[in-house]
This record gives structure tokens, sequence and C-alpha cells, in this order.
């Protein structure tokens, strides 16, 4: 994503104009004071037919599934703001210049998941010690 004034930035509109379109989602806004607060995209009854039917024809399209409930669970109940100060605590991040790309995070994220995997389970560990 490019680096923008308030953070990481794409245009969500070209890539899902298609879907909207055909009636696969539905986009609305909320609108604050002096602009558009937020953008919430909803995914339509059709639009869900769809994915099953990909997944059914396709399988390994499950991945993608399986990373959008992932990365729904870990961002539940936190807006805009709190995800952009997230996104800053990574370095490469926070250090990319402004009108410049971000660079991939895959390896940072897959540290800090297995990080946390270990975090867990040493946990568990000790409760099941405890118990």
């Amino acid at each position: 994503m490019l680096r923008y004034k308030f953070g990481a930035f794409e245009e969500l509109d070209d890539a899902l104009a298609p879907l909207v379109e055909r009636g696969l989602i539905r986009k609305t806004q909320v609108l604050g004071r002096a602009r558009v607060a937020e953008h919430v995209y909803f995914l339509l009854a059709r639009g869900r037919d769809v994915v099953q039917s990909l997944v059914q024809d396709a399988p390994a399209l499950e991945w993608y599934l399986e990373r959008t409930r992932l990365v729904v669970d870990l961002s539940d109940g936190l807006g805009g703001t709190q995800l952009k100060d997230l996104q800053y605590r990574l370095p490469d991040y926070a250090e990319t210049r402004w009108r410049q790309y971000v660079p991939a995070v895959t390896e940072q994220a897959r540290e800090q998941l297995h990080r946390l995997k270990n975090a867990a389970a040493q946990q568990a560990t000790v409760h099941q010690e405890a118990s």
C-alpha cells in the first residue's frame, strides 16, 4: 500500500466497483462534520452465494476465507485510528517515507504470531500444572 498523509492508503472504490455493480456488496458512508468519517462495506446475500460457489469449485480459495476471518477476529471492535496506531508500531511501516510503498510485513507478522502462540501455550501449561 502507498504511505499517504495519515497512513497506508489504497483507493478501494476502483477495486470494489465491479462487486457493487454486480450486487455482491454494498457500500455506505458515515458522514462526519467536514468529511466522510467511515466507509462501511456489506457483503450481500448474492455475494455470499458467489463466495460459497467459488470455494466449492476451487477449495484452495478457503484460505482467503480463513484469512478474512482472522483479520476480523483481530480487528473486531477497533476503529480506523486504533488500527492505524497498531500499524505504526512496526518500524518498516512507521519509517516508510510519504508517497512510498510500505514494504510487506508478512515475516514480521508471522514472527509475532509465533511469539503469541508460544506465550499462549506457556500460559496453558502453567494453568494445567496449577489445576
